[in-house]
């Protein structure tokens, strides 16, 4: 595939919500999440690889997801390792300099969950992470595909 729209940590909620300030709550404060919360972003690395085609769009799910991508050590070596260190950004050495430099173009957008909310529907159509998901969608595809197939995007 040469498109991907994208959640990373779906299965972590607190008290059955999903608010990301609750989800980074739990990752700083409980190490079992924590160890599980790593190895879902290590089998959501190597998932992306077995299928999504190197230089492809992820449309990541939240602004959030994008920081927690900064914020993860990653080591490719023989056994894939994510190390969540919140709050540190980890530059060369983060999961999401990992996908940059297998030429994936990672790009937040609105969490599908929010996009039923008036007001985060506003702020999706006044926020830049939208004109930069749409300049590479519109290279990388033709309007009319964007219009048949994304129609919340165009």
């Amino acid at each position: 595939m040469s498109l991907l729209m994208t959640q990373m940590l779906c299965v972590i909620s607190k008290n059955g919500g999903s608010k990301a300030t609750d989800v980074t709550e739990l990752l700083k404060n409980n190490l079992k999440i924590r160890g599980l919360a790593e190895r879902c972003l290590c089998c959501w690395v190597k998932r992306i690889e077995e299928k999504v085609e190197p230089g492809s769009i992820i449309l990541l799910m939240g602004k959030d997801a994008l920081d927690l991508t900064e914020e993860t050590e990653f080591d490719f070596g023989s056994d894939y390792q994510c190390n969540i260190r919140l709050t540190e950004k980890m530059g060369g050495k983060s999961l999401l300099s990992y996908l940059q430099k297998k030429n994936y173009k990672v790009v937040p957008v609105i969490h599908a969950a929010g996009i039923g909310y008036p007001n985060s529907e506003k702020k999706w159509y006044d926020k830049g992470e939208r004109t930069a998901a749409h300049r590479l969608l519109l290279a990388r595809f033709s309007t009319d595909e964007i219009e048949k197939e994304l129609p919340a995007l165009s």
